[in-house]
Formats: structure tokens, C-alpha cells, sequence
């Protein structure tokens, strides 16, 4: 299972769950360092300029998840 670990050091907390292209785009961004992974809107340009609409639209409609995925963690869903 690939994972994107959040930023809570130490404290066990339940990753939240995205779709496997979802994951790449995040991780993509986040391996560029172009941004602060707090900057919502920055991941969204950067996601779409590189050609990561599912992240991109993921990010749109699940805000409340990516800011609680930011602390825990993101982990591909087992879900097709």
C-alpha cells in the first residue's frame, strides 16, 4: 500500500483515503517542493498544470479530508 505521510510525528492517527492517482498527484507535489501542502490552491495549479485532474478535482471536493490528510497521512484506498 502506498502511503503519503502527514505531518503528525509520533501520534498514530488513521490515514485518510484516496484513489491511487489521487495519491500520485499529491505525491508529485509534494516531492517538487513548488509549495506549502497547506497552500490548497497552489497543489490545485500545480496539479493541474502537470496534468493531475483527479487530484485536482479531489482537492476541490473533499477539502475538510485533504486539510485532516495533511496531519494523518494519505493512503491509497482498496476501493476499484
Amino acid at each position: 500500500m502506498s502511503c503519503l505521510l502527514g505531518l503528525r510525528a509520533g501520534i498514530v492517527s488513521e490515514a485518510v483515503k484516496v484513489p491511487a492517482d489521487v495519491l500520485e498527484g499529491l505525491e508529485y507535489v509534494r516531492e517538487s517542493g513548488e509549495t506549502n501542502m497547506f497552500d490548497r490552491r497552489a497543489v490545485q495549479k500545480i496539479a493541474s498544470r502537470e496534468g493531475y485532474y483527479a487530484t485536482l478535482l479531489w482537492l476541490e471536493d473533499h477539502q475538510k479530508e485533504y486539510a485532516e490528510g495533511i496531519f494523518s497521512g494519505f493512503a491509497v484506498s482498496e476501493e476499484a
